[in-house]
């Protein structure tokens, strides 16, 4: 005797099934020509948070001063730095396999904390396996040459994205640190200038993203490195592999006194 014929009824019955996570392409968020996310309006400094993908991105925006925080948007096609309405440009130059529009970072923790990513549609986390960056023009500029708050990096610098996982429960799953730019090694030493994977399967599933800049280069008010970095296809699949050199430094003059010897008899 069936459980139907028993009871007059079909027990309900659960299914796992998984849903494909979408990546964040931000080619579905409007933007002009040449142009950015707007941060000039009252509008805009209501503006918590905007989303592409299966992702929500936090942003903050104070439009009496012209300056934002967090996340944005952008589809710039140059590629230099003359001022700060440049901090919207990348070193490439347009999105990751030339696109059009890409995510921009302004990484502020000292006033306002990690930079969040959240994971919508969801439940109960998902891997994320890993996303393009590259760097922003201000701070490949500062890097390679420095400027009026930074120094040019030299042997033994470096400039560092950690991103940090958490779970649904809200539990560190771990972390990723992911250099930008990295002289430590002057056989090695490279400052990236085109995009690049950064493989985030091993935080595991997360909920929630939180992204962190350092440096090097560091004074009283904090990190003197310009806290900006450009990502593009966030939630996509991917090959991590670091940048060849692409540093070289100058040949360092042998004058000895390095050498310690005893005083003159």
């Amino acid at each position: 005797i069936s459980q139907t014929a028993v009871f007059g009824r079909v027990p309900a019955v659960k299914l796992a099934v998984d849903v494909p996570l979408v990546a964040a392409d931000f080619e579905n968020l409007e933007i002009g020509a040449e142009g950015h996310m707007s941060v000039s309006t009252e509008e805009d400094d209501e503006r918590t948070e905007f989303t592409s993908g299966d992702f929500e991105f936090a942003t903050g925006c104070m439009s009496d001063y012209y300056t934002w925080w967090n996340f944005g948007y952008a589809n710039r096609t140059e590629s230099i730095y003359e001022s700060l309405d440049d901090q919207w440009n990348n070193v490439v130059g347009g999105g990751y396999n030339n696109s059009a529009n890409y995510g921009v970072a302004y990484v502020n923790t000292g006033y306002f904390g990690p930079c969040y990513i959240t994971v919508q549609n969801h439940d109960g986390g998902v891997v994320v396996p890993g996303f393009y960056v590259t760097n922003s023009s201000y701070a490949y500029n500062s890097m390679t040459g420095g400027d009026s708050f930074a120094k040019k990096f030299g042997k033994g610098d470096w400039f560092k994205l950690t991103i940090t996982g958490y779970d649904a429960a809200g539990e560190v799953t771990g972390t990723k640190d992911f250099y930008l730019a990295d002289l430590r090694d002057p056989s090695k030493a490279y400052i990236i200038n085109d995009w690049r994977y950064v493989d985030l399967s091993g935080l595991g599933k997360v909920s929630k993203l939180g992204f962190e800049l350092s440096s090097t280069d560091n004074g009283d008010y904090g990190m003197n490195t310009p806290a900006y970095f450009c990502f593009d296809n966030f939630g996509a699949t991917g090959e991590e592999i670091l940048p060849e050199k692409n540093v070289e430094f100058p040949l360092e003059i042998a004058d000895f006194e390095n050498l310690e010897l005893a005083a003159e008899r």
